[in-house]
């Protein structure tokens, strides 16, 4: 009888931490989930960021673009291929 005992109470046992395991799973199942849609969002954002130039990136410059070229008298900005200044017509050098 006390082998049967000792069976029956290791079933029990163990049926009690299925239980317990079956009802917490889904949480850590939802947690895990949650993070890495999070990070999934985290890299999209990082991804449009290096595409667009990043946050500090003229407006108009892209990927394979020349960056505007600034005027030292004035400091307005211009096209990329312009020889003078389209504000104060200044040489730009």
């Amino acid at each position: 009888m006390d082998l049967l005992g000792l069976v029956i109470y290791s079933a029990l046992t163990f049926m009690a931490v299925v239980g317990v395991l079956a009802i917490l799973l889904p949480f850590f199942v939802l947690r895990i989930r949650n993070e890495l849609i999070a990070a999934n969002r985290r890299l999209e954002r990082l991804i449009e960021l290096v595409e667009s130039g990043g946050p500090g990136a003229p407006a108009g410059t892209s990927r394979g673009e020349s960056p505007p070229r600034f005027c030292r008298t004035c400091g307005a900005a211009n096209p990329a291929g312009a020889t003078s200044c389209t504000a104060c017509r200044a040489a730009l050098g």
